[in-house]
Parts: C-alpha cells; sequence; structure tokens
C-alpha cells in the first residue's frame, strides 16, 4: 500500500523532527522501512519467561546509556548537567534508554515472584514508568495503520499486528552511545561535590544508595541497574 507508507514516513519524520533530535544524534533521525511483526504468535528474546538468554537481551540494550557530551552540546540542547570528573564532559542519557528501562522494570513487576519484587515497593516507580512511557508514545504518535480480518472459525474481527514502519537504525544509535559510554562504577568518574564517590566500592562491592521517594518508598535509579560495564 504506497500510500500508506508515504504518510508513514512523513509522519514519522514529523515525529523525529519534534522529538528533540537536536545537536549530537540530529545525523540518526534518518528513517528506513522495517516490517513490524506483532503478532501473538510470535516470541522473541525480549519476551517469555525470565531465562539468561533473554536477560543478556535486556542487559546489551542498557550497556552504552551513560553517555559524555560536550559543554557546547548541551549548550545548543539548552540543558545543565553535572561534570564528570574522569575524562571531562557531562553526564546525560538518551530518553529512549530512560524507555527501555521502564519496560525492562515493568517486565520485572510481572515475573515479579522470579525477580522477588516487592510490589507495593515498585509501585511508585511503575506508575512513573507507565506515565512517562504514555507521553512518549502520545508524543511520538504511530500513525502507520492496523488492518482487521476475518478469521474463518472466529467470529470476531482479528488484527493484522504486521505493518511496515519507518524506524532508525539502532545499531548505528548504539555504536554512536559506545564511542560515548564510561562506567559509572570506575570510582572516578561520578563524584559528587560534597558526598564523595557516587558508588563507592567497600569491601569489594560496590554500593548502590536508592534515593528516598517524597512518599517514603524507594525508587530505582535507571543507572545501576541498567549498566553491564
Amino acid at each position: 500500500m504506497p500510500h500508506r507508507t508515504l504518510i508513514l514516513i512523513a509522519s514519522a519524520s514529523i515525529t523525529a523532527n519534534q522529538g528533540g533530535i537536536t545537536g549530537p544524534v540530529q545525523h540518526m533521525a534518518k528513517l528506513h522501512k522495517v516490517a513490524f511483526d506483532g503478532s501473538f504468535e510470535l516470541h522473541t528474546v525480549y519476551g517469555g519467561e525470565p531465562r539468561p538468554e533473554g536477560e543478556a537481551a535486556w542487559s546489551k540494550l542498557f550497556k552504552h546509556n551513560n553517555l559524555r557530551f560536550t559543554a557546547d552540546e548541551m549548550r545548543r540542547l539548552n540543558r545543565t548537567a553535572l561534570e564528570l570528573r574522569n575524562g571531562g564532559g557531562y553526564y546525560g542519557q538518551l530518553s529512549v534508554h530512560h524507555h527501555l528501562h521502564c519496560l525492562k522494570m515493568l517486565r520485572q513487576v510481572l515475573w515479579y515472584d522470579f525477580y522477588n519484587v516487592s510490589i507495593p515497593d515498585f509501585r511508585v516507580h511503575a506508575d512513573h514508568c507507565i506515565d512517562d512511557i504514555r507521553q512518549s508514545l502520545m508524543c511520538h504518535a504511530d500513525l502507520s495503520v492496523v488492518a482487521f480480518e476475518w478469521k474463518q472459525h472466529i467470529r470476531t474481527p482479528i488484527p493484522n499486528f504486521h505493518v511496515d514502519q519507518a524506524c532508525v537504525d539502532w545499531e548505528q544509535i548504539d555504536a554512536w552511545a559506545a564511542k560515548r559510554s564510561f562506567s559509572i562504577f570506575d570510582q572516578k568518574t561520578l563524584i559528587h561535590p560534597k558526598l564523595g564517590i557516587s558508588f563507592p566500592m567497600v569491601d569489594g562491592r560496590i554500593q548502590v544508595h536508592e534515593p528516598p521517594h517524597h512518599h517514603g518508598r524507594q525508587v530505582q535509579p535507571v543507572w545501576p541497574q541498567d549498566s553491564q560495564q
């Protein structure tokens, strides 16, 4: 359906421009056609019951989520950020990594017994993630069309989730991020000006202190759980 494809690519281009894609990542806004398969029969390494290959796949998505940005890049983005000690630059992440982190966290809630997740303690974080993903989906509205079909032995219409999409090149984004990524656990890059090393090594173990939430619950920060560096 050429007409639908043209509409999709145009709308996706507008989305890319509206999504804050400027400065160092602007060159990655170029889109290419991808055939999506969202059918219920499709099983990927990211879904299903927790297993080692799935954990490795999710971890790989966040391997390069902690990034260095230059002062000029932050200025052009009209953002301020803490300055990194070792090697210079300013600390930032791409929002896509946070959205993926949120999906990963919600998946952990789904399999709470395996991950030993306390649902009450995760509720504030889950609500944050749900609304953050909602805002992103509504901002970057996917205008591709899901067609409905009849099946011979099913009375109700069935959606066909095979849809052509216009996508950025994830491998290109990941390669770009790899050149800027740093370890938050190296004991010399993230140092609070008054409190010292953010994640200190004590008796051979990294100490991760989760920030308290104003409701008295704990909120998991994106970086320690998702950094595999």
